[in-house]
C-alpha cells in the first residue's frame, strides 16, 4: 500500500545493519503480520489481543492509524510503534498511542528485540521527523518514568529541534506474590488477618465464585462487570466507564481475544445468588494485571472489593504467577497490600513548526490560569 509517506532507511552502526521504517493504515495489514508483533512484547497492553479490538473501536475518522513497523535488511521486523493521528482544535494533529483514552493501557513503550531498543527508538523518530508536516504534537501517555528506550526517544526528538517534556501522571502499583494464601495472610498485621478471616465467615456458605471460561460465560460475566461498575459509579454521581458504547465495544472485542488466547481471568462473585463483585484482569510476563471491577453498592458491607481481589490473587498463586499489578491510580485499596509504587509519565513533544508552538503556547496558559483559579 503506498501511503505517500516518506520511508527512510536508518542505519545504526551498533546494529550493523539497515533500519527502514513503514507506515501501516489499517488493520487488514496488520494482521498478517499478527505473531510477528506478538513475539516482540509479553505486556498485555501491547499484544495484538488488546490492539486489534481498540483500534477497531477507537480508530474512526477522522483518527487515522499510523502502526510503524521498523524492518531490519532482512524484512525481519525488530520492532514497532503503535500510533494513531488525532486531530481536535484544543491540541492540534497530535500523535498518541494505540490503547490512549479510556482504554487506558499502561507500560507503553516501542517493542523491540532485544538490542534493537535505542535503534527502534531513533529510527521512529528519524521517521516522525521527516514526515513532520502530518503533525504538531505528540502525547504519548502510560509510560515507567525509567523506560530507557522511550527517554532515548525523547531526548532523539530533541535532537530534531523538538520541545519534549515528561509530565508526571498516576502510579502503578504492584505486588510480589506469595506461594499460597496462608503465607499471605502471615505477613498481614494481626488486625488485617482478622478483617480478612471475618469476611470469610461471612461468606461461608453464601458466597460463590464464577469464572469465564468459554463464550456464554464470558458474556455472562461481562454483563454483570458493566452492572456493577455502573451501579458503583452511579452511585458516586458518576457514569464510569461504559457510558461511553466505544469503550463496552472495545472491552467486549478484546475479551474474546484474550479468553481464545488464554490469557484472561474474568471472575465474579455471588453472594446467597446475587452479584456483589467482578474483576477482569490479564496475565502476561509472569504476572496479573487488574483492569476493571464493579462492585454492588447494596451489598458494602461485605467488602466486596476485598473478596475479589483476594479471588484473583488466589487465582494467580495457583498459576504460579509471581506478582500482581494494580495498574495506575492512587485508590486506597491498594495501600492494603504490600505495594511498590511504579512511577510514569506522559511524554509531551511539541514539533518545530510555527503551528505547533502556536498551539502549545496557548495550552501553557491555558494550564496557567487553571493552576491559578483553583
Amino acid at each position: 500500500m503506498n501511503t505517500g509517506l516518506k520511508s527512510k532507511p536508518n542505519t545504526h552502526s551498533d546494529q550493523k545493519s539497515s533500519l527502514r521504517v513503514s507506515s501501516l493504515g489499517s488493520l487488514g495489514e496488520l494482521k498478517s503480520l499478527r505473531a510477528q508483533i506478538d513475539a516482540l512484547s509479553q505486556l498485555p497492553f501491547l499484544q495484538t489481543a488488546w490492539m486489534f479490538p481498540w483500534i477497531e473501536a477507537y480508530c474512526t475518522a477522522p483518527s487515522k492509524l499510523h502502526f510503524l513497523l521498523v524492518r531490519n535488511s532482512a524484512s525481519v521486523v525488530v520492532g514497532y510503534a503503535p500510533l494513531v493521528l488525532q486531530d481536535s482544535l484544543k491540541r492540534g494533529r497530535h500523535f498518541v498511542f494505540v490503547g490512549s483514552g479510556k482504554a487506558c493501557a499502561d507500560y507503553m513503550s516501542f517493542p523491540a528485540l532485544a538490542g534493537y531498543e535505542a535503534a527502534v527508538a531513533t529510527a521512529v523518530a528519524d521517521w516522525l521527523h521527516e514526515n513532520e508536516n502530518l503533525w504538531d504534537r505528540i502525547e504519548l501517555d502510560g509510560i515507567e518514568a525509567s523506560n530507557t528506550q522511550m527517554i532515548h526517544f525523547a531526548a532523539s526528538m530533541e535532537g530534531h529541534d523538538c520541545q519534549s517534556e515528561a509530565v508526571s501522571t498516576l502510579p502503578s502499583f504492584r505486588m510480589n506474590l506469595p506461594n499460597d494464601w496462608e503465607e499471605f495472610l502471615s505477613s498481614l498485621s494481626k488486625n488485617s488477618r482478622k478483617k480478612y478471616r471475618r469476611q470469610a465467615r461471612a461468606l461461608d456458605g453464601k458466597s460463590e465464585l464464577h469464572r469465564a471460561t468459554d463464550r456464554e460465560s464470558l458474556e455472562e460475566g461481562l454483563r454483570i462487570l458493566e452492572t456493577l461498575h455502573t451501579q458503583r459509579w452511579n452511585s458516586l454521581g458518576e457514569g464510569g466507564c461504559f457510558a461511553s458504547p466505544k469503550f463496552g465495544e472495545f472491552l467486549n472485542g478484546m475479551a474474546q481475544e484474550k479468553l481464545a488466547a488464554g490469557t484472561l481471568s474474568l471472575i465474579w462473585l455471588t453472594f446467597e445468588g446475587q452479584p456483589i463483585a467482578a474483576d477482569i484482569g490479564y496475565y502476561g510476563e509472569g504476572g496479573l494485571f487488574t483492569y476493571q471491577g464493579g462492585l454492588s453498592p447494596d451489598h458494602l458491607n461485605l467488602e466486596p472489593g476485598r473478596a475479589i481481589i483476594k479471588s484473583q490473587m488466589e487465582l494467580a498463586m495457583q498459576h504460579n504467577l509471581t506478582f500482581i499489578d494494580f495498574l495506575r491510580g492512587d485508590e486506597p485499596y491498594k495501600s492494603r497490600f504490600d505495594t511498590h509504587r511504579i512511577d510514569n509519565v506522559r511524554y509531551e513533544i511539541t514539533g518545530r513548526g510555527t503551528r505547533a508552538r502556536l498551539i502549545q503556547s496557548i495550552l501553557q496558559i491555558g494550564r496557567a490560569v487553571k493552576s491559578l483559579l483553583g
